[in-house]
């Protein structure tokens, strides 16, 4: 081609021989894009020779991916049309896939060497790959990922023999858990078991005590035993129940351990709040127990506590009823029980003392009061792990039930219906005016207290316990075991008998 030409692109800054060097490792020209040895000058644009020039033996000189290079710094630049160079082994030059090419629509193989020491792409430096690239397949459809990487075997799921050794595991480690639950729940079913059968023992052996003291009674001289019979009546309860059927009980219980907790002081607000919630519980289980015993007896069963108070001394009863009954009562089963229990959960051993404290009066008209009574001192128990507090509120439940009620109805003196009663309080009757007076503190305690439970239904206080059972478990736990399900048994069928 004659020097005089014009060049139709713009002038090239002529590169001497180290520009062409350092491009040539720059590229990588030794390292498989081009053959290493030296090469001779020869015309850019001579007849034959390709866009980026021939070696002196043919070999190829550079990949396309970087760009035009020109060999010779005084042959002006001359565009013309690109095209692939062919590799040592005759193989065609495709487009790579990680520069967004188009897929070829006829297979081609990039030569192996083109890929040895050199990096795919020097713009992102992704290691080269020890192979070469698979033959490139056809377009796929747009829906489809195209794969820019070379295939690999793809397992979205686990092969079989992994799912296999996956899913055994699965059911090892299940195994695992349903044996520490049962172990678990073994462990607590024997331990409500012995509680129960503490229960039973302690209500079997207080009944039996008590008959047999009864007995011995008889012996005692006439005018002794008459004179003093209330005394003697209170006497062989207290004695059978705490000085033989407790102890024994106890011996049962040892083999339970009890849970070590804090214990903390209760301010006096909270203390007022929880007597007064006792009212309207204690008169609506005392309604629901009238009704029931009515029911079952057809209206003929007599509350035999009640005549037993209103026989008796007010001192002896104020002795036994108000001050060694809930001292007795409150530490067993409060203390005793429900440090036994707590640990399987504060509100199971709450309801579950105060079922066992229902029972154990062995009278139907107490029972549901009982029952009530019983949950309100657990809860003042199990929030400051003090006796103090719930043996005050059920010392001045006790008073109001068993003494000021009926040293009031006394003095009433014989009212037989509404109009004598009405005429007794419009003369100003000391012992009438003083009953109106109770009624009314005691629906104003009822209302108050009834307002209390409303107001304080969502602010008790429960916590996690250290073996705090599943709320599917606790039945099965609880009730679940020998010792439990006899006490329940016996206890019913006492106060059924007892009507």
């Amino acid at each position: 081609m004659s020097d005089h030409h014009t060049p139709t692109g713009p002038e090239r800054t002529p590169l001497n021989q180290n520009d062409d060097e350092q491009m040539s490792a720059q590229w990588g020209a030794s390292d498989g894009n081009a053959d290493s040895r030296e090469t001779t000058d020869q015309p850019s644009f001579g007849t034959g020779s390709s866009d980026y020039g021939t070696s002196s033996d043919g070999g190829q000189q550079s990949m396309p991916q970087y760009g035009v290079r020109q060999e010779m710094p005084h042959v002006p630049y001359q565009p013309t049309p690109v095209q692939t160079p062919t590799p040592h082994n005759g193989a065609v030059q495709g487009p790579q896939p990680q520069y967004g090419a188009m897929w070829q629509s006829q297979p081609q193989q990039v030569p192996g060497n083109a890929w040895q020491g050199q990096s795919m792409n020097p713009m992102n430096g992704y290691p080269p790959a020890d192979y070469a690239y698979p033959a490139q397949q056809p377009p796929v459809p747009s829906q489809m990922p195209m794969q820019q990487y070379p295939n690999q075997p793809m397992q979205q799921y686990p092969s079989l023999p992994l799912q296999e050794a996956n899913r055994q595991a699965y059911i090892q480690q299940m195994k695992d858990i349903w044996m520490r639950e049962e172990q678990w729940m073994s462990s607590v079913r024997k331990r409500m078991s012995r509680v129960g059968w503490a229960l039973t023992i302690s209500l079997v052996v207080w009944l039996i005590g008590t008959r047999l003291l009864t007995i011995l009674l008889e012996y005692l001289p006439q005018s002794v035993l008459v004179q003093f019979l209330d005394l003697w009546s209170y006497l062989v309860s207290v004695l059978g129940q705490y000085g033989i059927a407790v102890p024994l009980a106890m011996l049962v219980l040892a083999g339970v351990p009890t849970t070590p907790v804090r214990k903390f002081d209760m301010s006096p607000g909270r203390f007022f709040s929880l007597l007064v919630m006792c009212f309207p519980l204690m008169i609506g289980g005392s309604i629901i127990g009238q009704l029931l015993s009515a029911l079952l007896t057809g209206g003929v069963a007599i509350n035999r506590i009640e005549s037993i108070i209103a026989e008796s001394n007010p001192w002896i009863t104020l002795l036994f009823t108000v001050i060694v009954a809930p001292l007795g009562e409150e530490w067993f089963f409060r203390k005793q029980i429900i440090d036994r229990t707590r640990r399987f959960g504060e509100k199971t051993s709450v309801l579950f003392s105060a079922l066992a404290f229902g029972l154990y009066h062995v009278n139907l008209f107490q029972f549901f009061y009982a029952f009530a009574l019983g949950a309100i001192l657990g809860y003042a128990y199990i929030r400051t792990s003090k006796l103090r507090y719930s043996v005050l509120i059920h010392m001045l439940i006790n008073l109001q039930g068993g003494v000021i009620g009926p040293m009031i109805l006394q003095n009433m003196g014989s009212i037989n219906d509404d109009a004598e009663l009405a005429n007794a309080l419009a003369r100003g009757d000391s012992g009438v005016v003083a009953y109106a007076i109770y009624l009314m503190c005691m629906l104003g305690l009822a209302i108050a207290g009834t307002v209390l439970l409303i107001v304080n239904r969502r602010k008790w206080e429960w916590y996690s316990a250290p073996e705090e059972l599943p709320q599917h478990l606790r039945k099965k736990a609880i009730f679940g075991n020998a010792g439990v399900i006899v006490f329940i048994v016996v206890a019913i069928l006492l106060n059924l008998y007892m009507l």
